[in-house]
């Protein structure tokens, strides 16, 4: 093939090889698995063609005369035009020494010969599909920049050498220089001579080691403008990797007006006013009409002076905490609430960054609320006590006792740095993480497909047919509970859930790196659970009627079984949630138990429907763009896709958490915000 145009709809792959009878056996392979293939014999060749045919994927032999695979995949990765162009290095070398000058010039993959051809036809896939994602994201960041250019505020990027990249129209505004100036110059030029070789050593450390004790806190420093003149400004910095290349980013404002009008306030314009309009329009939908005194201009400056505390930190350790609108006479009303449950200051405390940021460093947001109230035509808040307002005892795997419901009012928290969750007592209305707003559903589902599939699942279990409901129940607050800790990690994972039928046959879509051998038998410690609480229950009522039982039961000694029970069931869920650390997928069978971890889904591409359920909306039918997603996304589709009755739960570093279960032959069917959206989880029987 001489030209790409010749085939558009095949992948265009070099194989470059001076052994032409190698080169023709594995030009043949790749042609029958349906890409288009450009053979060529020397290094100077590819050099020559690649600007111009731009093909998806070089196969190139390292030893080659004149101008080895080496030094060729060196002068393709020193061109920006080339650079992007993944390079499999093939050669009968597989010494140490190889293998690193391999991947020092650049090349994204090793093989040696003899080929193994089944792992090499998926090496192949990997990386075009690869590269394909980085298509897609260079599409994605045209819209980005469109997007950013819409902001007041300065963003700017710059690459491992500290040159810029990325510059948006607020930075223009900002600093004076357009973009044609500015890109490709150091960021050192947008910083006071004096200080720009500590921002300088600061920068090099975060490239070098992803740490910077600026990362995850917003900062005040002085900047440059293009006439020379400095200026205050404020400044979070955060760190990517995009093509295994770390990028830095920041978004930057200029707060001279801040300075001279509102002198050390905090909590100015951090939120459109769209969003909070939103907020509040949910809010109204399920508040009653007296129920606290929220307005529009509290909400706001609830949501800032959180948003600002969550991306603090206090002696090292990232700040989290919880803000309810609480009036005190409100909770004489609420007969759950005792003394015990409420802590109130002898004197109200001002509602700014400096009093929640050190009140917040000691208590668990998971457990604690802040009460602020203010009067209805005021927008002074006080904070005045802390109310506890934990969720303990509401699960069957929990062994403490029942605490109360949260109050119906608006509270906002921040459980890790910039990002917010907006709930009205139970019920979440609204996320907002890095960036990202998104609403949560207030109807609840009729029926659950999640839960359908799952349940078909575990049908066959011995325990479910002894348990029923019970069993059902402790296998859904598992599931949940391990996605919970998945999540608190911050680090992303994507966990796929087998039923029976499909535990061999996924196999063929899966490249194993941890496979396990040896699990311990969840679906019996299940049904000892429930068979224990039976026991229990039995004990209590007879007790209660003073009745006499010829097997006594003793309820302490059961109480403690029962929360040991529990504690050796949350042990594993929380080994579980570890495992999805490890780079890869967490494959787990319809028994809760570990066949594989660090695999990588090799599913081929979906070519159905991708819908979101939307209970609320079920005439409406919104497609999914995978385009605004990563690999972890898009791998997990096709693998539904391709196998039906299973299940794949995303977690993302910086977002909702995300199940795909495929609906029937033409649909996969995405659920959206798992943890948080109220849609209908629970089927029975």
């Amino acid at each position: 093939m001489a030209n790409k145009k010749q085939s558009e709809e095949k992948p265009l792959i070099f194989v470059v090889d001076d052994d032409t009878i190698f080169q023709e056996i594995l030009a043949l392979f790749l042609e029958n698995n349906g890409y288009g293939v450009k053979r060529i014999d020397s290094g100077f060749q590819v050099v020559e063609l690649c600007d111009s045919l731009q093909p998806d994927l070089i196969m190139m032999d390292a030893i080659m005369p004149e101008m080895d695979g080496f030094s060729t995949c060196q002068k393709l990765k020193e061109n920006p035009n080339t650079a992007d162009i993944p390079v499999i290095m093939v050669t009968g070398n597989d010494d140490t020494k190889s293998v690193e000058k391999a991947f020092a010039s650049g090349a994204e993959e090793f093989i040696t010969k003899p080929i193994h051809w089944p792992v090499l036809r998926q090496r192949v896939r990997i990386y075009l599909e690869r590269k394909k994602s980085q298509l897609a994201m260079r599409a994605s960041e045209e819209r980005f920049r469109s997007v950013t250019n819409s902001t007041i505020d300065a963003i700017i990027s710059a690459d491992e050498k500290g040159r810029i990249v990325f510059w948006n129209k607020g930075a223009e505004n900002v600093f004076g220089y357009r973009d044609a100036e500015i890109l490709g110059q150091s960021v050192t030029k947008l910083m006071p001579k004096r200080f720009r070789k500590e921002h300088l050593d600061g920068f090099n450390r975060l490239v070098n080691t992803g740490i910077s004790k600026f990362q995850g806190n917003t900062i005040e420093l002085i900047g440059v403008r293009n006439d020379g003149s400095k200026f205050p400004l404020e400044i979070s910095i955060t760190s990517s990797n995009v093509a295994e290349k770390r990028y830095i980013s920041a978004v930057l404002r200029d707060i001279t007006e801040r300075k001279r009008v509102l002198g050390n306030r905090e909590g100015v314009a951090l939120f459109d006013t769209h969003i909070i309009e939103q907020i509040y329009s949910l809010w109204r939908q399920v508040a009653s009409r007296d129920a606290g005194q929220l307005s529009f201009i509290k909400l706001k400056i609830i949501m800032e002076m959180v948003f600002l505390a969550g991306i603090q930190k206090e002696e090292g350790e990232p700040i989290r905490l919880a803000v309810s609108l609480l009036d005190r006479g409100f909770l004489k009303e609420d007969e759950n609430y005792s003394d015990n449950s409420i802590l109130v200051f002898d004197q109200s405390l001002p509602f700014v960054l400096d009093s929640l940021v050190k009140l917040a460093s000691g208590f668990d947001p998971d457990t604690t609320v802040f009460a602020v109230s203010g009067e209805s035509d005021q927008t002074e808040l006080k904070i005045w006590g802390v109310v506890f307002t934990s969720k303990r005892g509401k699960t069957r795997l929990d062994p403490y006792p029942f605490i109360p419901e949260p109050l119906d009012v608006l509270t906002v928290s921040s459980i890790k740095a910039g990002s917010l969750t907006i709930s009205w007592g139970g019920r979440v209305l609204a996320n907002f993480n890095s960036g990202h707003f998104s609403e949560t559903s207030l109807v609840r589902a009729t029926s659950c497909p999640l839960a359908e599939t799952m349940l078909k699942g575990i049908r066959d279990h011995k325990a479910y047919k002894k348990g029923g409901n019970a069993y059902w129940s402790v296998y859904q607050e598992m599931i949940r509970l391990m996605v919970r800790e998945a999540a608190k990690r911050c680090h992303g994972g994507t966990i796929i859930w087998l039923p029976e039928k499909q535990i061999g046959e996924v196999e063929k879509s899966l490249l194993t790196k941890y496979p396990t051998a040896q699990n311990p038998n969840i679906p019996a410690s299940i049904a000892h659970l429930c068979l224990l609480e039976r026991e229990r229950e039995r004990g209590v009522k007879n007790r209660g009627k003073g009745q006499f039982v010829e097997e006594f039961v003793d309820v302490k000694v059961l109480e403690d079984t029962i929360n040991e029970c529990k504690k050796r069931l949350v042990d594993h869920l929380e080994f579980l949630a570890q495992l999805t650390r490890v780079d890869g997928a967490l494959i787990l069978s319809h028994k809760m138990t570990t066949l594989s971890f660090g695999a990588v889904l090799t599913a081929p591409q979906w070519k159905g429907n991708i819908e979101y359920f939307q209970p609320s909306l079920s005439d409406q039918i919104q497609q999914v763009n995978l385009t605004n997603y990563g690999t972890r996304h898009i791998s997990a589709v096709n693998f539904v896709g391709r196998y039906p009755g299973v299940v794949a739960i995303v977690i993302s570093q910086d977002g909702p958490i995300s199940c795909l279960i495929r609906k029937d032959k033409e649909t996969v069917l995405w659920l959206p915000d798992y943890l948080n959206s109220d849609n209908g989880w629970r089927e029975e029987q």
